[in-house]
């Protein structure tokens, strides 16, 4: 089994950050261009470097990385969850799934009775045996931010399931802060002025791109299709006769199939939109609407990395979604981490031409890390 377990000090001091819990300026969200987000980093306290990736990450003074969360990935103002995990342990093989739970829950009572000696006893706890161990701190009340310290064990690793003999597990202990339900003096950013999509992009690309990250931010959450895409993952899972994440790495590593006289679309962070929701247009939709109305002038002609394996299928599992990482016990980290190896893949197997989708000022900072005009 495989065990990966944060120093305990650096994990007692970031649950003493989230109990007296962050000033309101964590929550109201982050600006919506990347090269001012390290100014807004200035303002947080507690926290000092950031990770932009397709989550967004804050370390705290301890090295701890909290994954924040808004409405999906894209929408970060208000952000609603900030997590991180401290603990995690990975059965090699069906037969270890008893005795992982048994040290995983062994390893959060230790978490619950540590942060308790630091921050005081949790306003609710489970037994160590309940389904879901759980413990939660609410300094503010109920309305107020609330902080939980919980065991997240994957599909797999249900007793009652046939899959828990067929599937090695993974569990997680997750702590997460939860923003409140009706914060004060926390307001969400606005994003006021000008688009800076970039001027080659026709009027109409922009109407449908602004348009689908409308429905993206409207549209509800739908449990029916959250219980299709895990039914998916653990049935790829079972079908390889390995781990979830072992089907995952494989999965990702799956080299793209290139196509010749296809142009590629790469993409990467989020324009400013005043027709947007929270001003913000995620370029992956400006690179979707390129490609798709590309494609219905000529069928074949574009393409990006979500819309070719393994990327499409990856694209369609969104781990990037908490409800889907909780249903699997993943993380936002190792989702990115699966993506890069899919993008790397993706730019090798590029033949003909290629265009990156992206703000001035990310592509300004890619190209002064290159060295290059």
């Amino acid at each position: 089994m495989r065990v990966a377990r944060q120093h305990e000090a650096a994990r007692l001091r970031d649950a003493a950050v989230f109990i007296g819990l962050p000033d309101p300026t964590l929550w109201s969200g982050p600006p919506v261009r990347e090269s001012e987000i390290a100014a807004w980093m200035e303002e947080v306290e507690f926290f000092t470097t950031i990770e932009i990736d397709s989550v967004l990450t804050v370390h705290s003074r301890s090295g701890n990385a909290f994954e924040l969360y808004g409405k999906g990935r894209n929408f970060l103002n208000p952000v609603r969850l900030a997590r991180y995990a401290p603990y995690a342990i990975e059965a090699e093989s069906a037969p270890e799934n008893p005795e992982i739970l048994a040290r995983a829950r062994t390893a959060w009572r230790e978490y619950v009775d540590g942060i308790a000696r630091r921050i005081g006893a949790p306003v609710r706890v489970t037994e160590d045996d309940a389904e879901v161990p759980e413990a939660v701190w609410r300094p503010g009340g109920e309305e107020g931010p609330h902080l939980r310290l919980w065991m997240n064990s994957s599909h797999g690793l249900d007793p009652d399931s046939p899959l828990f003999a067929r599937i090695p597990g993974r569990v997680l202990v997750r702590l997460d802060a939860h923003a409140p339900a009706d914060p004060v003096g926390v307001t969400p950013r606005e994003e006021p002025g000008a688009s800076d999509l970039p001027e080659w992009i026709p009027d109409r690309y922009q109407e449908y791109a602004v348009e689908q990250a409308r429905r993206e931010h409207e549209t509800p959450d739908d449990d029916d299709r959250l219980l299709e895409r895990i039914r998916h993952v653990l049935g790829g899972t079972i079908s390889t006769g390995g781990s979830l994440h072992d089907y995952l790495g494989r999965l990702a590593t799956t080299p793209v199939e290139a196509h010749p006289d296809t142009d590629s679309y790469l993409w990467q962070h989020t324009f400013r939109h005043p027709g947007a929701p929270q001003g913000r247009l995620p370029a992956m939709h400006m690179a979707h609407v390129i490609s798709v109305l590309a494609n219905h002038e000529k069928e074949g002609s574009a393409r990006t990395p979500e819309t070719v394996e393994p990327g499409l299928t990856l694209h369609y599992y969104d781990l990037f979604d908490p409800r889907m990482q909780n249903a699997l016990a993943v993380t936002g980290r190792d989702a990115c981490a699966l993506w890069r190896t899919v993008r790397s893949s993706y730019e090798r197997s590029i033949t003909g031409k290629s265009y990156l989708i992206t703000p001035q000022d990310v592509l300004d900072r890619l190209k002064a890390a290159a060295g290059t005009d």
